[in-house]
């Protein structure tokens, strides 16, 4: 199977790299470099699809600057709207499958539920199903949004998969952010009274290399994959703290303040709430013989290798 990877230097491009030897039925090539290939230019993308004629392309490209997306919209839709109809569009026309990645910030965060699944903070939502309303609240969640529609109304056969709040050692994300502030003796404010998942990058990328087959099994459509721990940025931080001091014998931890969302006072809004029901994928990796690692350890493997990173540097 020839695989298309688009956006293979970030987080998830990585990530699928690093675990291709495991499915040696996969034949890669990954662009990384974005002079190669402009997501907003029709001419640009037919050509690079029509060189490479894959059977699965994989848009692991986006504009994810949740902030910076307030004051630059046009490039974030450029980028998670118009480059992704554009994928859809010639990867139909070869005959390729696509595999595009979306947000739980495509939610408003106002999910309430009649039975809750949950205690203590905002114990009155519960999990977003696909066939929930999305409504974003800031420019980036809008323009994933977009760039969901524009897919699957390009390309019915086409996978959207959303996820949220991805880790693992490579990249830019929170667990790195918090051990590099950490590390640096930096105050850590940190959000309590935001929610969602924390999701193993590592697993998503699992998951969309067990769909590069023929007989995958997986009808086309919109999918949630996240995470099957709720919890706030805070008590994310928390855990990611416990994990370095454990390794580290240091005391982190003691760096750490709860804050409100108003006190933190980001350019975008986020949701309240926007953890997911992944119930169908969960189900199809089971089929397959994947098991999900527990958060926990997820978390401390993902701990264990920054710390071995920054002593590599170091050293």
């Amino acid at each position: 199977m020839r695989l298309l990877l688009i956006g293979a230097s970030g987080q998830l491009g990585r990530c699928i790299q690093a675990n291709l030897a495991e499915y040696p039925q996969v034949s890669a090539v990954a662009l990384s470099n974005s002079r190669l290939l402009n997501l907003a230019s029709d001419d640009d993308v037919r050509g690079i699809v029509q060189k490479f004629k894959p059977h699965y392309l994989v848009n692991a490209a986006a504009f994810n600057a949740v902030d910076a997306a307030e004051k630059q919209k046009a490039k974030a839709y450029q980028i998670n709207a118009v480059g992704p109809a554009r994928l859809a569009k010639w990867a139909k026309a070869v005959g390729a499958r696509l595999i595009h990645l979306s947000s739980d910030y495509v939610f408003d965060g106002l999910q309430a539920s009649n039975q809750p699944q949950q205690t203590g903070l905002l114990a009155a939502y519960r999990p977003y199903r696909t066939s929930d309303a999305a409504r974003p609240i800031n420019a980036y969640g809008a323009s994933k949004l977009a760039g969901e529609c524009a897919v699957l109304n390009e390309d019915p056969n086409a996978w959207v998969i959303r996820t949220s709040w991805l880790f693992s050692e490579y990249g830019q994300n929170f667990v790195c952010t918090i051990i590099k502030r950490a590390l640096a003796q930096q105050p850590l404010r940190v959000v309590s009274d935001q929610q969602s998942a924390p999701t193993s990058c590592h697993d998503l990328a699992h998951l969309l290399l067990h769909l590069l087959h023929p007989d995958a099994g997986l009808a086309p459509g919109l999918y949630h994959f996240a995470g099957q721990t709720v919890m706030s940025p805070w008590q994310w931080a928390d855990a990611i703290l416990s994990s370095a001091d454990e390794v580290l014998g240091s005391h982190y931890r003691q760096q750490l303040t709860a804050i409100t969302a108003a006190e933190f006072n980001a350019d975008a809004i986020r949701p309240t709430y926007s953890a997911m029901d992944s119930t169908p994928l969960y189900q199809f990796l089971k089929q397959k013989g994947y098991v999900l690692k527990d958060f926990s350890l997820r978390l401390e493997e993902t701990v264990r290798n920054l710390l071995l990173n920054v002593q590599r540097h170091q050293g």
